[in-house]
């Protein structure tokens, strides 16, 4: 490395400060230049680049008790033939090599290139989704080393994310396009150290999106949300699956006044955990249903009607899970909790703008179709399912329901019902 080298770094990041805007695809070879920087950086001061460590912190006990993304990081490089930590040795190089990887750390190169990530905010809709994606790029060649991650590019998108979340409706989707495949693609990477680290990032940056709140008939929460949902679904890891529940657990225990349209996500996650065989993934994931449907339903259901069908539906997977009999039974008695909603508040099924493809339904038939018919029907899917003592429990719940809040049902909900279920049923019998 020469001076001629420093100087023309230093051109990239000035143009990358003046005409951000019009950079195009072009920030792909600026943000691939800020990454050598940064190991250049490191080599200058003697320390090797950083990596994603191989031990984990322990994720037992509390969800409160996860430890931030530093926890997998290594400041010096690991010889496993020694067990020691190591640091380069710069004094075998040439001196003016050194004299230029040194410039490379100074106070004003540094914070240029910090200005490019916190001046993020002042790129126009187009130029920043251009930026976050030529980001995106180079953190996946970044991790896709197969002895040493490198985590410098994803953590500046957690950066980015968060600088920008105060951006109008339109520019943040866009970002969030983008970021969003990229937690998709790194989550369920093969490399169990690289999926946790892209985890606890993700969470951090989804803690603070959902602290903002959210606004009627806004839906972000529930597209911000989204990659736990993907990477739960994708990602056979049990590890990797026992951090998702635990941290949408987190999210549920300490950001709950604040979830909006993310508690679709949320038991769309627990659905996913509830066929598991992994004991303490269903006992985190069903722990928390259980404390949604008994106690923030009971203080909060208005603003959490739209999940009542995706968590009579959550409950109904738990029932059906033949590892855990126990889980099963109280899952059951949960979703004949869930019936005293609609029994209590008919008036919020029947006035509440929910999911576009439920609006056909008559505003008298609103309490059927989008509260008693879901409820009774995953009964039934109960019934369908399960092995024996749960099919009986169920189908006693079922009958219970039928007999205790029947007598307010219209002739066509009767006429839904024997010809969806009960028929069904007794084909079954």
């Amino acid at each position: 490395m020469k001076a001629k080298n420093i100087d023309t770094i230093k051109t990239l990041i000035t143009v990358a400060h003046t005409d951000g805007n019009y950079l195009g695809t072009s920030w792909l070879d600026i943000v691939k230049c800020i990454s050598q920087l940064e190991l250049a950086q490191l080599v200058g001061t003697g320390v090797r680049p950083q990596f994603i460590s191989g031990p984990r912190a322990s994720m037992s006990g509390s969800s409160s008790g996860m430890t931030s993304s530093s926890s997998f990081l290594l400041h010096h490089s690991y010889d496993a033939s020694s067990g020691t930590s190591t640091s380069l040795n710069l004094s075998s190089l040439d001196p003016s090599v050194k004299e230029s990887i040194g410039e490379t750390s100074s106070q004003s190169v540094v914070v240029a290139v910090d200005r490019i990530f916190t001046g993020s905010t002042r790129l126009d809709g187009d130029a920043v989704v251009d930026f976050v994606r030529a980001l995106c790029q180079v953190s996946l060649d970044e991790l896709a080393h197969p002895a040493h991650p490198r985590m410098f590019s994803l953590q500046k998108i957690v950066e980015i994310s968060y600088y920008n979340m105060g951006r109008i409706r339109l520019q943040w989707s866009r970002i969030w396009e983008v970021v969003g495949n990229h937690f998709n693609r790194v989550g369920c990477s093969p490399n169990e150290d690289v999926a946790f680290f892209a985890l606890d990032s993700l969470r951090q940056l989804s803690m603070k999106f959902i602290e903002k709140g959210e606004f009627a008939n806004f839906r972000f929460q529930k597209d911000f949300l989204r990659p736990f949902e993907h990477i739960m679904k994708k990602n056979r890891s049990p590890t990797v699956r026992d951090m998702v529940v635990r941290c949408i657990a987190q999210m549920v225990n300490s950001q709950a006044q604040n979830i909006r349209s993310g508690w679709k996500n949320i038991f769309s996650v627990f659905h996913l955990a509830a066929s598991d065989h992994d004991e303490s993934i269903v006992e985190l994931a069903f722990q928390t249903t259980g404390k949604i449907i008994t106690q923030l339903y009971a203080q909060q259901f208005p603003v959490m009607i739209d999940s009542f069908q995706d968590a009579v539906k959550c409950l109904s997977e738990f029932a059906c899970n033949a590892s855990f009999p126990d889980t099963s039974m109280e899952a059951i008695r949960l979703i004949r909790n869930c019936a005293k909603y609609v029994d209590e508040k008919p008036h919020l099924f029947r006035e509440h703008n929910m999911d576009i493809e439920l609006s056909a339904a008559s505003e008298e038939d609103r309490a059927w179709v989008r509260g008693w018919f879901p409820l009774l029907f995953e009964l039934s899917c109960i019934v369908s399912r399960c092995k024996l003592d749960v099919r009986t429990r169920g189908l006693t719940v079922l009958f219970e329901i039928v007999k205790t809040h029947g007598n307010g049902f219209r002739p066509r909900w009767w006429r839904d019902l024997f010809k969806v279920m009960i028929m069904d049923l007794v084909a079954n019998i």
